[in-house]
């Protein structure tokens, strides 16, 4: 193991290089169709480009929701420089590798420059960041901003204050959880200042960086609409969905049909305001009724979350299918899609396989993870940045977990566990 830490701590820089090769080879796959949620941002981009505006238009107001106007518009931005799916692919391809920076250079800062090569290296190995490239998530954005506001803080300086105030109202701005790790820093740093081990002025600057995002994002899109959104605005929605008597933890959308809680006679004439009020109340109701079967509710939506991890790595073989289709057929005996049929015997196996040898190191990633946090607790948790990281995370499902849980909703996290993986495999060197 020494040995093979030693070779690519040395030829980290190659190995970046051939990973960064590797996803430009990933663009002989173009053109691909989009599905779910990246054909449906997709497609509001495109809207917004034949509409020659930003997002939203007046028409997404009648949308069951508004969705990540940070992203949705710099996707506008981008496609309007190059109409193509390959543009959507090469900024995956920048972003990820800027995750990669990102990642050692935070770990780094934190442990060694081994520990910091290493979790890099598991971030590479897993293939769900490879596969990241062939979609049109908001995900890698979202990290790579919360990773960068987050370094930024760590500098500890008013400029860098600032500007982690910036990329967390722009994190904010594609997903409502970054609010979990604007939280964590105001908790660790009015407990650092309490225990009068420092000032509170740095947090103020990051706070005003924080609002001052919101705010030009929230009057930018209520100069266009008349509307003030800086977020997406879907929670009363995602928590319906977890909160009714059909749910089991996960996407289920029966809540939403005739004569269930969920369902919305006049649907289009409302809002996406009027709906979001109508599926909270909805929801608190139903918890309110049954308090000890929504609790209940809670593991199975963790578990969810974490009992299968191919939300990417299908896409690297085919344009649809995935093991959700896999559990489909079984269950239902639904057929593989169209556009994916005809593969053969040999190449469904060779899936197979790299899916059971991806499941197995995502399991031992989590397992060597949680075992490194509490071997070495005593020597990692006074770093308070350590402690921003474990709250952020800990919050961010926890809000996950009101609403349910999906394989790709612990995708923020998952940095976290590669750090304290590398620790595992490196822990001797505290």
């Amino acid at each position: 193991m020494k040995k093979f830490q030693e070779f690519i701590t040395t030829n980290f820089t190659w190995i970046v290089a051939a990973y960064v090769l590797l996803q430009l080879l990933l663009l002989f796959k173009f053109p691909l169709p989009y599905s779910s949620d990246s054909r449906y941002l997709y497609g509001l981009a495109q809207q917004c480009i034949n509409a020659g505006k930003f997002y939203p238009l007046p028409e997404h107001l009648y949308h069951d929701y508004l969705v990540a106007p940070v992203f949705i518009n710099l996707l506008v931005i981008l496609l309007k420089l190059w109409n193509s799916q390959y543009i959507i692919a090469l900024f995956n391809i920048a972003l990820n590798t800027a995750q990669i920076f990102l990642l050692f250079t935070i770990t780094r800062k934190i442990f060694t420059r081994n520990i910091a090569v290493i979790s890099c290296v598991l971030y590479m190995l897993y293939l769900n960041n490879l596969g990241m490239v062939l979609m049109n998530f908001n995900d890698l954005l979202f990290n790579v901003l919360i990773s960068a506001a987050l370094l930024l803080f760590m500098r500890e300086t008013l400029t860098g204050m600032v500007l982690s105030g910036l990329l967390t109202g722009l994190a904010v701005g594609v997903r409502p959880v970054a609010w979990a790790f604007l939280l964590a820093v105001i908790v660790i740093t009015l407990w650092e200042w309490k225990q009068k081990r420092a000032s509170n002025r740095p947090l103020f600057s990051m706070l005003i960086g924080t609002a001052l995002t919101i705010l030009m994002i929230g009057f930018i899109i209520k100069a266009g609409t008349g509307t003030f959104v800086y977020t997406s605005n879907f929670s009363g929605l995602n928590i319906i969905i977890g909160a009714n008597d059909d749910a089991l933890g996960g996407f289920q959308p029966k809540v939403f049909d005739k004569g269930k809680s969920g369902y919305i006679g006049n649907i289009e004439s409302l809002t996406h305001e009027q709906r979001e009020e109508f599926w909270r109340q909805k929801a608190f109701t139903w918890i309110q009724e049954h308090p000890v079967r929504w609790a209940l509710l809670m593991p199975l939506k963790l578990i969810r979350m974490y009992i299968t991890d191919d939300y990417n790595v299908s896409r690297l073989f085919f344009e649809q299918y995935s093991i959700y289709h896999v559990y489909r057929g079984i269950r239902y005996g639904e057929p593989m899609p169209a556009a994916d049929r005809g593969y053969p015997a040999a190449y469904i196996v060779t899936w197979a396989v790299v899916q059971l040898l991806h499941h197995l190191f995502f399991f031992w990633i989590v397992w060597t993870s949680i075992k490194a946090l509490i071997k070495t607790r005593h020597k990692v948790l006074p770093n308070k940045f350590i402690r921003i990281i474990l709250i952020y995370c800990m919050v961010g499902i926890a809000m996950t977990l009101l609403a349910y849980g999906e394989a790709r909703y612990k995708y923020p996290y998952l940095l976290t566990h590669f750090i304290f993986t590398a620790l595992y495999l490196n822990s001797d060197e505290l």
